[in-house]
């Protein structure tokens, strides 16, 4: 039923007509947005940060993709007929007017989900902080400046914010709780991965804004499944629904796509291995990669098994991947052949099954980013798990 008041939407509108009277001034304009790959822990936490944040005038909630890519996100799709919002109230990165409207000067950057800008905007300044990834030690004077590890940034934005609001109306509070427990309960597979005390406290805190005989189970089993209905989508839109890139030292980029859908089923689709592989090499072309990377996640419960894919593209890639195999076991990963060994080309190529479940691109990436450079640092990649 939807609520009496859209506080969500009304927020939303108030925040596209303050956007466009900030484009025919000169005045700071204040933004806040996730990660590059635009998951549903970024779009809650970049709107939740926005609507709960005390600071005053509220930053204007972002999302650093194209609006043609909201339709790669059935989950999103589904939360918006949650909460009764429409795509077209949310502010995407290629609308007019957008943050590329105001010269990059004049943008007060708030960033969730990460902690160093992605998009390029120079001359910006980065002026608060919410992230669970790990600390790359810039912008020390944001405020807030909150870089912890948890299952989902939502849990570190509505600790952070959540006590300090004002939600009186049942109805706001509950278009709150969902919002952020599709965000915390997606990351944390139903509370079942990568679950810390932060997390735990939130969700109790979050279902205490919500009518005694809400169906979390029904609610999250609607989110999930959504996010994997996937199977209409070609294989280019698969790796990009969920991609994040880096340039390391500026000699090794590396770029990996996590999917919710296993490497024999992608495989599948295709017509047969060569044609998955090719497919593969042409998006890493494309991206102008020298290491491409595929994370992949599929069942629940006991059937949760995560996979991994590395692929060198150029000699320092290979070399990159071969820093990564040689020191993954000391690093806790685990990994194991994958099928017989048909999708490897050694030693440019090279799939495995993972056994430490733990293990996210969170963890993964930040030690694949330290073989690119020369070193594989396993103590620090334990530490992040």
């Amino acid at each position: 039923m939807p609520p009496t008041q859209n506080f969500l939407q009304s927020f939303l509108h108030t925040s596209r007509t303050t956007l466009v009277a900030a484009t025919k001034t000169t005045n700071i304009l204040p933004i806040v947005i996730g990660n590059e790959s635009a998951d549903l822990d970024s779009f809650a936490s970049s709107l939740l940060y926005a609507y709960l944040t005390p600071t005053r005038p509220q930053p204007i909630p972002f999302l650093a993709i194209p609006r043609a890519d909201l339709s790669l996100r059935p989950e999103f799709l589904h939360l918006f007929h949650e909460l009764s919002l429409s795509p077209s109230d949310i502010l995407c990165a290629d609308d007019t007017p957008s943050f590329h409207s105001v010269p990059p000067s004049a943008l007060h950057l708030h960033l969730v989900d990460h902690n160093v800008p992605t998009l390029p905007l120079p001359g910006s300044q980065v002026v608060g902080i919410i992230d669970h990834h790990d600390d790359e030690g810039h912008f020390p004077s944001a405020s807030p400046r909150v870089i912890e590890k948890c299952g989902s940034c939502s849990s570190l934005v509505i600790r952070t914010f959540l006590a300090q609001s004002q939600l009186r109306k049942a109805d706001e509070q509950s278009q709150i709780a969902r919002l952020a427990l599709a965000a915390v309960l997606i990351d944390t597979t139903d509370m079942t991965q990568k679950v810390t005390e932060i997390d735990e406290a939130v969700v109790q805190t979050l279902l205490g804004m919500l009518p005694k005989d809400w169906d979390r189970k029904a609610f999250y089993q609607g989110v999930s499944q959504a996010k994997k209905d996937v199977g209409s989508l070609p294989l280019r839109d698969l790796l990009r629904k969920d991609y994040k890139e880096w340039a390391e030292a500026n000699v090794c980029k590396i770029g990996i796509a996590s999917v919710v859908m296993g490497l024999k089923w992608m495989c599948s689709r295709e017509e047969n291995n060569t044609v998955f592989m090719n497919c593969l090499k042409s998006y890493a072309g494309e991206k102008g990669l020298d290491v491409l990377g595929v994370m992949t996640t599929d069942g629940e419960g006991d059937e949760f098994h995560r996979e991994l894919l590395l692929w060198g593209m150029s000699d320092v890639g290979k070399e990159c991947v071969q820093r990564f195999e040689n020191g993954a076991d000391d690093a806790g990963l685990s990994l194991g052949k994958w099928g017989d060994g048909e999708l490897d080309l050694v030693p440019e190529r090279k799939a495995w099954t993972q056994g430490n479940l733990a293990m996210s691109r969170k963890q993964v990436a930040p030690f694949l980013r330290e073989c690119a450079r020369g070193r594989n640092d396993t103590n620090k990649a334990r530490a992040k798990v």
